[in-house]
């Protein structure tokens, strides 16, 4: 099941995980460093859901929490890499599902368009099948 579109400027916890497939947790764990979420305040933004998604693919690389924390507190390495990808600021997540059906796509030609595009890298986070873009970019998003 594909997590649901996101369209609130804040999440809980546990929408924050239903959409990253992060355990709780473990996204407590990232508040903690720093790396997600706003001193004070119990909810996330939609930023924290690509700050989860870019924190997920260094761990995937076999980099420490603490040394992207490190990098974060340092550099922001990870608010440069995100001002970056979205200068405009993150937008709404859509599912594949939806993201066909606004460009006009039958879903499993959407999902098969995916999979051939797919790098082959079984370490792809299985949530990595929604994306966050305008709808211009909606192609680009079913193959991502």
């Amino acid at each position: 099941m594909e997590p649901d579109f996101v369209p609130t400027l804040s999440l809980s916890a546990a929408e924050l995980s239903s959409v990253t497939g992060e355990a709780i947790e473990h996204l407590h764990r990232l508040r903690s460093l720093t790396l997600i979420g706003s001193e004070g305040e119990d909810q996330f933004a939609r930023e924290d859901v690509e700050r989860v998604r870019l924190i997920q693919f260094l761990e995937r690389r076999q980099i420490p929490l603490e040394t992207i924390a490190r990098a974060e507190q340092e550099d922001e390495i990870l608010s440069s890499v995100l001002e970056f990808l979205f200068p405009d600021g993150v937008g709404p997540t859509y599912s594949l599902a939806q993201a066909a059906d606004i460009a006009g796509l039958d879903a499993e030609l959407a999902r098969r368009l995916r999979e051939t595009a797919s790098t082959g890298d079984d370490s792809v986070d299985k949530h990595s099948r929604e994306a966050s873009a305008s709808p211009p970019n909606l192609l680009a998003l079913l193959i991502r």
